[in-house]
């Protein structure tokens, strides 16, 4: 079962490129956690492995250790044979990173890992310009491949929202028109000219 389920708080950019560059998630690998057989994943001590096949067949396995990085382990093995009183439970890369963050004590990050958006404005079916948008929404996915969405607020700025599934499955009218970054922080100043007349 490959567990996918990263709950923890989201925090900067920074942090998550200070991960990625240190820790190196590598998409060769495969990723596991190691915990005690009674215990649900994440509850409880938890350990990150790793395992990779070289062209030759061999096997190498790596755990995590705070301070350290990946060092070979036999953590893996011992899971999967039952012998040690321990389970092996596959995980995808970003859940492994999320594991990792929490393990050295740094909250993981849900922003986009090129801290790049994809931007909507939410259009009545017969308006087409960017003035005249009810609302502009930016998507990504994150680094532990959730779709994600804000929208903007005049109080909050960037907020979580479910506008784009709303529109898909007609709960809200209106259809979303990709925009530019541009075009949204045009929209943004609309807004705030908007709120200060009203």
């Amino acid at each position: 079962m490959l567990i996918d389920n990263g709950r923890v708080p989201a925090d900067t950019g920074a942090r998550l490129r200070f991960l990625w560059n240190e820790v190196q998630v590598d998409p060769e690998y495969r990723y596991y956690a190691i915990s005690l057989r009674e215990n649900e994943v994440g509850v409880g001590p938890t350990q990150v492995c790793r395992r990779r096949v070289d062209d030759t067949g061999e096997t190498h396995d790596e755990l995590y250790l705070t301070g350290s990085g990946w060092v070979p382990t036999t953590e893996l093995t011992d899971a999967q044979s039952g012998d040690r009183g321990t389970k092996a439970t596959e995980l995808s890369p970003g859940t492994a990173e999320v594991f990792i963050d929490v393990q050295d004590g740094r909250p993981a990050s849900f922003e986009p890992k090129d801290g790049k958006y994809t931007y909507y404005a939410w259009m009545d079916d017969d308006k087409f310009s960017v003035d005249d948008a009810r609302g502009v929404i930016r998507t990504w996915t994150s680094p532990q491949g959730y779709r994600m969405e804000n929208k903007y607020t005049f109080d909050e700025g960037w907020v979580r929202s479910y506008l784009r599934q709303d529109v898909d499955t007609d709960r809200k009218s209106g259809r979303l028109k990709e925009i530019t970054e541009e075009e949204a922080a045009r929209f943004k100043e609309i807004v705030d000219a908007r709120r200060w007349q009203a």
